[in-house]
This record gives structure tokens, sequence and C-alpha cells, in this order.
């Protein structure tokens, strides 16, 4: 919270790597930047995850946490 408070009041850029699967604290950030597993495992935990293309999977992720921009990587594949 106080790094959320202090990107804000300084009108900085942030790039976060999530730690646990509620990605909604996050949408403070300008990117997100889980990988392929954290990213299913965050879906999964509201039993939204489907097997689906790496595209529909960071638009599902992007739209259901109101994420500014999300930047998915291959890590964990």
């Amino acid at each position: 919270i106080r790094l959320k408070k202090y990107v804000q009041e300084k009108n900085l850029f942030s790039i976060v790597d999530p730690k646990g699967v509620n990605f909604t604290k996050y949408n403070w950030c300008d990117i997100l930047t889980p990988n392929l597993k954290e990213a299913k495992e965050a879906l999964a935990s509201y039993n939204l995850y489907k097997e689906d293309s790496f595209e529909i999977l960071g638009k599902q992720v992007q739209s259901f946490f109101n994420l500014n921009s999300l930047l998915l990587t291959f890590s964990d594949w």
C-alpha cells in the first residue's frame, strides 16, 4: 500500500511482478508482469480458467482484474 501511494504521489511509471492470486490489488500500476502459471492460478482461484490461447488468457486476466496493461511472460510454461 505504501508503494502504491508513493508511486501515485510522485506520478511514477510502475511495472509490478505480482505475488498471490488477487491481481486486483495491482490495478493501480501501469504494467503487471505475471508469468503464465501465475495468470492461470489467478483465474483458477475465481473458477474462471479455461484452456485457452495465450492471447485469450492475457485478455481475460487484464479484463477481470481491471488492469491498465499486462505483460504475460512465458516463464514457467
